[in-house]
């Protein structure tokens, strides 16, 4: 018990002399390089979802012009039948 009140009423000064500050502050340095990393990786599936959603749009859009082409061509051929 004595130990654990000598660290939490050790002053900012005396706590950088300990080890634990190094250990501390790497901790630190870690969790923020793991979240900075975390973020970046995010980012990148976002990214190639938006190129998947776009290239699924694109094909949609030719897929659409395809049909409403041969839609077209079947009227004007029933058109031409019919004359």
């Amino acid at each position: 018990m004595k130990m654990k009140e000598k660290i939490l009423n050790l002053g900012f000064k005396q706590f950088l002399k300990t080890p634990f500050s190094v250990v501390f502050f790497l901790a630190i340095i870690g969790l923020c390089w793991l979240g900075k990393y975390l973020l970046d990786s995010q980012e990148t599936e976002i990214q190639a979802q938006k190129e998947r959603i776009k290239d699924c749009d694109d094909e949609r859009k030719h897929d659409k012009q395809l049909l409403q082409d041969l839609v077209f061509e079947n009227k004007r051929k029933h058109k031409l039948e019919d004359k």
